[in-house]
C-alpha cells in the first residue's frame, strides 16, 4: 500500500536509479517536479555551475547522465558575463 500511495505522491522516483526515471513519462515528470520540491529553497535567480547541478540532480538519482545537462544547458543557456554557469529554474 505504501508504494501505490508514493505513486500518487510522486515520491516512488527518489533515489530509483535513471533508467526506472526515464521509463516512462509520468516517472519522468514526477522526478522534476520532485527534484523541485526538495530544492524549492534555492532561489529562481541563483546560478549554479554544470557541475553543480548535475551533483543536485546526482543526490536524487545515483547515475543521473552528465551529458544530459551538459546538453541542457547547452539548449537553455543565455550569453552571460559568467560561462558555465545555469541559473536554477
Amino acid at each position: 500500500a505504501d508504494y501505490f500511495a508514493s505513486i500518487e505522491r510522486g515520491t516512488n522516483v527518489l533515489y530509483r536509479n535513471f533508467r526506472y526515471i526515464n521509463a516512462t513519462p509520468r516517472n519522468r515528470k514526477s522526478f522534476i517536479l520532485q527534484f523541485g520540491n526538495v530544492y524549492k529553497h534555492i532561489q529562481p535567480t541563483e546560478e549554479l555551475s554544470i557541475d553543480s547541478f548535475h551533483h543536485l540532480l546526482s543526490l536524487l538519482c545515483r547515475d543521473f547522465p552528465y551529458s544530459l545537462v551538459r546538453n541542457a544547458s547547452r539548449i537553455t543557456m543565455e550569453v552571460k558575463e559568467i560561462p558555465g554557469k545555469v541559473q536554477f529554474r
